[in-house]
């Protein structure tokens, strides 16, 4: 029988990067000794140390999208230890997507508009490791044109050549593949 005994749990398992995630060694012990010291290193999937703290629990947010794994290890006051470990997913956090329409100030054409996204936000690009592509459908596509659009396609200037309700849809997917959606009347 081994002793220390390392034991590792992680709350929740799998998560996104906008996840908090608790590893927790409240449930480690030595039958014949008290353990000492608890560390924790936590590693990305090339095996390079992220975090190491002796921190009996520990929260942690982590920035990437990856498959990490988390390992825990116990000394107990005889300089005895062992080891455990879990592997935590973490996925992108699926973006949020906003647009405004607002219309242009072309007499000659009024039923154009500026449909702009740039408001639309995802966590990961603020941690740098993220990217967006933006698509849009129209409820009438036979008689809407795309007049112009920004290289990033964040903005684009589309006419109506039609009367009434238009539905706009724009989908933004992120360079991990979850994707978002909104529909607005235009």
């Amino acid at each position: 029988l081994a002793d220390p005994v390392s034991k590792i749990r992680s709350t929740p398992q799998a998560g996104s990067t906008s996840t908090q995630f608790g590893f927790d060694g409240d449930t480690s012990y030595s039958v014949s000794s008290k353990i000492n010291l608890y560390r924790r290193d936590i590693y990305d999937s090339d095996s390079n140390v992220l975090i190491t703290s002796q921190e009996k629990n520990v929260r942690y947010q982590f920035s990437k999208p990856w498959l990490y794994t988390v390992k825990l290890t116990v000394v107990d006051k005889q300089w005895l230890s062992d080891s455990s470990q879990t592997k935590v997913v973490v996925e992108s956090t699926p973006p949020t997507p906003q647009f405004t329409v607002n219309p242009t100030s072309d007499r000659e054409q009024p039923s154009e508009f500026i449909l702009d996204a740039t408001n639309t936000y995802d966590y990961d690009i603020l941690n740098s490791s993220d990217s967006l592509t933006f698509d849009r459908w129209f409820s009438d596509p036979e008689n809407t044109s795309v007049t112009e659009q920004s290289p990033d396609n964040k903005q684009i200037k589309v006419q109506f050549n039609t009367k009434w309700t238009h539905k706009v849809n724009l989908k933004v997917t992120d360079s991990f593949g979850k994707s978002a959606e909104i529909i607005k009347d235009v």
